[in-house]
């Protein structure tokens, strides 16, 4: 980690590669259909099949084609020959009156082609179908332009593809048990049919690959019936108000590799572009990234740019089902593609990629993906995922249960991520996410790792960077054009769901300031850096609900972790290693772990309102080094909390609400903490109240602030390293402080402490010491000298001078927990009813809806509930707040049917 920290961020390099070398290694998709080897040339508009279409006649087999610009070719039925290439600059088009087919191993498309296949207003109709079968004529030479590009289809211009339109996914309205034979939806099946496809997702606790896929056989208003009975258990948790979802995998436009053996399989890329629109579309066994193996076309040992070096490029990154490479992420001259209604299915790497691109992601599936499901690559991305479900999202090695394998970052150098069977991984914070569903993860449920990946050949060399202007608060920076992608608060997340998986959520570096960069920003800007997380749900997670690793500024608000059996060596919410500056949690529950919480170990940390059952509810670790030069201090409060309400469903009998755990050694591997901290840091100031009615107003002392505690002993002076340690071996609180005003987390317990049942390791006082925070705590250079992390000292920092030369931390008093002011949407929203883009740059909103509910009235009122637009038109099924003020307003849709819901939308 002190290599990583040190080397990370060296922005301005120069690179002893240049970017024309690497394309000189890298090719063009245009190299694999050289005019030269075409067989076929279109001299004129006209049907696939008719003869005067081509200037030698119907293209035969192992053709190699070419229609050039100002063509337009028509697949007006199944075409029977195998066609070995395609090069487009002008239009294929696939007949909307026919079943058609076309057989093709690669088709590379130009700036100005067009590939379509029916569209949004005139989709392939239901008794209809399309599709193009990607077909295998031999092994790729890998080290060959065809190696890397062939087999599938590399698009720059526009594509355009629309199935029939049916319900992509939904819940149930009764969770099933083994022998079920039929299924009972929340709503109505629009579209789907006998025959269908269907997956249930997985449900059980320790097993993510608990799914089952079945066909339809019959369909009765809301109910399904199915091919064979169902072979085990799809019941959440009883009595959480949860449910289990079921998605459609049929549709009647495929895209699909004839030969689903990892080296043969074809590849989608969108490459330069963003007038693609895919609508109910099925990509099958499409995707030769393998990411069970580690990516080897090329990599940066030491993360240092100018040691960029080629690989063996076996098993190359960006050969994906629905990929899009780097499309563009100026919304100013560029419109956001869309992806809606799809399906992926048995890809060895990711499924649906946005690279570097502007792509709205709505109401898509993916199932059976080994890398990752939903993906941005590189952390400057815009656009949105809303209302996805990620089913079997599984790497069959589970390397996160494989100490060796753990660390998400453990094949950094090739930077190649998202490898752990994860359902939405996320580079940065510059996307929308809400009302998506994971389920059945090997690895995690949703992760954001908001650092830049490192690409040679962008416009950093090194790293990936987020345009200012794509910031709701760019302004605040009218200096800088690019920042890091940590800085961007997270555009929205809301009303996501993870279940069935190792980790329910994770992130790292969201606003993180132990990086030096951050005296590149404005304090205006600094200011505004915070992240909410709203409305999450995990269930049955195996090992972590929640994980953060060096986070700062952010608030979970409404947070469920739950778990239906309480199963040793599971945490619901850990935050460990410079997780600190400010942190709120606002309403959570955590259920059915060994630890309930492990909360942030430095800032400001407010948690407030929920329940706990857990054996461990809360399990308070001192704090460690914090990375703001504000402070190592932390200032925790605890308020309305309810503990045990759910014990006897775990058989919990000996709930511990609050395990302090001073310096004591830890017991079994729940906990992977630097043993060091205890000693090295316990002079940390750490003032922890709480406001419980089980409690009162107290606050917390460790066991180890007693007089006569003493830190350091022979047996650990060893971790106190520095000029002084020697001083303090065996000295007590009381001495140290007596000496220098120092003690253990900051101060003595004073004397009027009483034990208290929910608190282990610790007492409670009605009184708030004083305690001291050591001169040389600020750090006067910037927020960190340049060697910081390579030689800093904790001991020769805490040098035992006069208790004049320390700073006080202010006593604290009660107050009600700070609560967020924004407008909570009632109940009754229709999750099914989606608007996008959310947020929008120019006020104009789409609204994606189930076409058995009509709009009978749109209205839209600012955060105080003031109108600002009336009488919107609603057949057209959008909201138009062109002209309207940035912020957060209200959209409120009246249905024909009376029934109503409210939707948050954002103007940046």
């Amino acid at each position: 980690n002190t290599m990583k920290l040190t080397l990370k961020f060296i922005f301005v390099l120069i690179i002893s590669i240049s970017p024309q070398y690497l394309l000189a290694q890298v090719g063009s998709p245009f190299d694999v259909v050289p005019l030269t080897e075409v067989t076929h040339t279109a001299n004129q508009s006209g049907q696939w099949t008719d003869p005067t279409t081509w200037d030698l006649g119907v293209p035969t087999q192992g053709a190699k084609v070419f229609i050039p610009q100002g063509t337009a070719v028509v697949i007006d039925q199944i075409i029977s020959e195998r066609i070995k290439t395609i090069r487009i600059e002008g239009s294929l088009i696939f007949s909307s009156n026919n079943i058609t087919e076309l057989k093709v191993e690669t088709i590379v498309a130009g700036i100005n082609s067009e590939l379509l296949i029916g569209s949004s207003i005139s989709p392939i109709a239901a008794n209809l179908s399309a599709k193009i079968l990607f077909i295998d004529e031999g092994p790729l030479d890998l080290q060959s332009d065809e190696g890397q590009f062939g087999k599938g289809l590399i698009s720059l211009g526009k594509v355009e593809m629309s199935g029939q339109e049916k319900l992509t996914w939904t819940s149930l309205a009764i969770s099933p048990n083994a022998g079920a034979t039929s299924l009972t939806l929340s709503e109505n099946p629009s579209g789907w049919e006998i025959g269908d496809v269907i997956v249930i997702a997985a449900t059980q606790l320790g097993d993510p690959e608990s799914d089952e896929k079945r066909q339809i056989t019959s369909i009765n208003g809301n109910t399904v019936g199915l091919d064979t009975p169902l072979s085990i258990d799809h019941i959440p948790p009883p009595g959480q108000n949860l449910t289990v979802h079921v998605a459609n995998l049929s549709r009647n436009v495929v895209l699909e590799s004839e030969n689903e053996s990892i080296d043969r399989r074809a590849h989608i890329m969108f490459m330069h572009s963003l007038n693609v629109s895919l609508e109910y579309v099925r990509m099958f066994k499409l995707g030769r990234t393998d990411k069970r193996v580690q990516i080897d076309d090329w990599s940066f040992p030491g993360l240092v740019a100018d040691e960029y070096i080629f690989g063996d490029r076996t098993n190359i990154r960006g050969r994906y089902s629905c990929h899009f490479h780097r499309g563009g992420v100026n919304p100013n001259t560029t419109t956001a593609a869309l992806i809606k209604g799809c399906v992926v299915e048995n890809d060895p790497g990711w499924a649906y990629v946005n690279h570097s691109s502007n792509v709205n992601f709505i109401d898509n599936v993916s199932y059976n993906v080994v890398g990752g499901a939903f993906q941005t690559e590189s952390g400057d991305e815009i656009g949105s995922f809303v209302h996805n479900i990620a089913l079997r999202t599984i790497n069959p090695d589970y390397p996160l249960l494989n100490p060796a394998f753990a660390p998400v970052d453990i094949r950094e150098s090739s930077q190649d991520f998202a490898f752990q069977g994860d359902g939405f991984w996320f580079h940065g914070g510059g996307v929308s996410i809400s009302e998506n569903v994971s389920s059945g993860n090997s690895g995690h449920g949703f992760i954001f790792w908001t650092e830049g990946q490192r690409e040679v050949g962008t416009p950093f060399d090194l790293q990936n960077m987020f345009r200012v202007e794509n910031i709701n608060n760019g302004n605040l920076l009218p200096d800088l054009e690019y920042i890091q992608s940590w800085w961007v608060p997270v555009q929205e997340f809301r009303s996501n769901t993870a279940y069935a998986t190792t980790n329910g959520f994770a992130a790292y570096y969201v606003h993180a300031t132990l990086f030096e960069d951050i005296t590149e920003l404005s304090a205006d800007y600094l200011e505004t850096v915070h992240t909410t997380f709203e409305d999450l749900t995990i269930w049955n997670s195996s090992k972590f609900g929640v994980e953060l690793q060096n986070c700062e500024s952010f608030t979970f608000q409404n947070l469920r972790v739950i778990n239906e059996t309480l199963e040793d060596g599971t945490e619901g919410i850990r935050c460990w290693q410079t997780v600190s500056n400010e942190s709120n949690w606002f309403d959570i529950e955590i259920n059915g772990f060994e630890i309930g919480m492990i909360p942030p170990m430095q800032g400001k940390v407010q948690i407030c309102g929920g329940k706990l059952t857990n054996e461990f509810d809360f399990l308070l670790i001192p704090p460690q080094r914090d990375s703001r030069a504000q402070g190592d201090i932390r200032d925790i409060l605890i308020a309305d909390i309810q503990f045990g309400e759910e014990s006897s469903f775990y058989n919990l009998s000996n709930e511990t609400p609050i395990k302090m755990h001073g310096a004591e050694s830890l017991n079994g591997n729940v906990l992977f903490l630097d043993p060091q901290f205890a000693s090295k840091y316990f002079l940390i100031p750490d003032r922890i109240r709480v406001d419980l009615d089980a409690i009162g107003q107290k606050t917390l002392y460790y066991n180890e602030q007693a007089p006569n505690h003493v830190s350091i002993t022979p047996l650990n002076i060893g971790d106190a390293t520095g000029a002084y340690a020697s001083l303090i071996e065996n000295s007590s609180n009381q001495q140290l402080y007596n000496q220098v005003g120092l003690a253990f987390a900051g101060g003595i317990s004073p004397t009027d402490i009483n034990t208290h049942p929910f608190v282990v390791g610790g007492v409670i006082s009605d009184t708030d010491i004083q305690r001291k925070i050591p001169s040389c705590h600020f750090i006067q250079e910037g927020y960190f000298p340049a060697d910081y992390f390579d030689n800093f000292d904790f001991f020769d920092c805490w040098e035992l001078t006069s208790a004049s030369d320390h700073t006080v931390m202010q006593n604290g008093s009660f107050s009600l927990c700070e609560t967020l002011t924004n407008i909570q949407e009632p109940d009754n929203l229709h999750d099914e009813l989606v608007i996008f883009p959310n947020p929008s740059k120019n006020g104009v909103f789409n609204i994606v809806k189930p076409s058995d509910l009509e709009i009978k009235d749109i209205s839209v009122v600012n955060a105080l509930g003031q109108k600002v637009n009336q009488n919107l038109e609603p057949t057209q099924n959008i909201i138009n707040l062109d002209g309207t003020p940035p912020g957060v307003y209200f959209a409120i849709i009246t249905f024909w049917n009376n029934d109503s819901c409210t939707k948050k939308i954002i103007i940046n």
